[in-house]
C-alpha cells in the first residue's frame, strides 16, 4: 500500500469533518432552545451550560449568535453526541404528546368561537383535514341543545382535530 491510501484509511476528509463540525453545531442550536430545567437535566459539562446561556442572552443579531453557535459546536467535540442526541429524544418524546393535544385544544376553541374564519385558518395551516367534515362538526356543535349534546359534540371535534 502506497503512503496516500494510509493517510485516507486513517483520518477522515476534510468533507467529513466539516460535515460532523456542522452537526455538531445543529446539536448546539437544539440545546439553545430548552429551557434550563431541561438542560440541568441532561448533565452538560459547565462550560456547555455556559455557552448556551450565552447564547440565549445575546441578541437577535445575527452574527453574535452565528459565532456562538460555532463555539458551542467547538465545546460539542469533547461530548459523546449519540449519547446526547438519545437523552434529548427521550426528553422530547414524552411532550410531544401534550403539546399536540394543547395544539388541538386551542383550534378547537377557536373554531367554536370564531367559525369559518378558524376553519380556513386552520386547513391554510394543514392542509390535509377535510374542510367538510370540520364545518360538519362546527354546525353540530352550534346546533347542539342542552350542555351534554354540546359537550359530546365538541369531543366530537378535539378528537378528529387530535387525529
Amino acid at each position: 500500500m502506497s503512503e496516500h491510501e494510509l493517510d485516507e484509511e486513517q483520518f477522515p476528509s476534510k468533507s467529513q469533518r466539516k460535515r460532523e463540525a456542522h452537526l455538531q453545531q445543529a446539536l448546539g442550536a437544539q440545546l439553545t432552545q430548552l429551557k434550563p430545567a431541561q438542560l440541568e437535566s441532561l448533565d452538560l459539562p459547565e462550560p456547555l451550560l455556559q455557552g448556551v446561556a450565552e447564547f440565549q442572552r445575546l441578541p437577535n443579531s445575527h452574527g453574535a449568535r452565528r459565532r456562538q453557535l460555532q463555539y458551542l459546536g467547538k465545546l460539542m467535540r469533547h461530548i459523546d453526541g449519540e449519547a446526547l442526541v438519545a437523552k434529548l429524544s427521550k426528553l422530547e418524546s414524552p411532550q410531544a404528546e401534550p403539546q399536540q393535544s394543547d395544539l388541538a385544544a386551542m383550534w378547537s376553541e377557536k373554531i367554536q368561537t370564531e367559525g369559518n374564519a378558524a376553519i380556513q385558518l386552520l386547513l391554510e395551516a394543514q392542509p390535509q383535514l377535510d374542510r367538510q367534515k370540520l364545518r360538519q362538526l362546527h354546525r353540530n356543535l352550534l346546533k347542539a341543545g342542552d350542555q351534554k349534546d354540546r359537550e359530546k359534540h365538541r369531543n366530537r371535534l378535539l378528537a378528529y382535530l387530535s387525529e
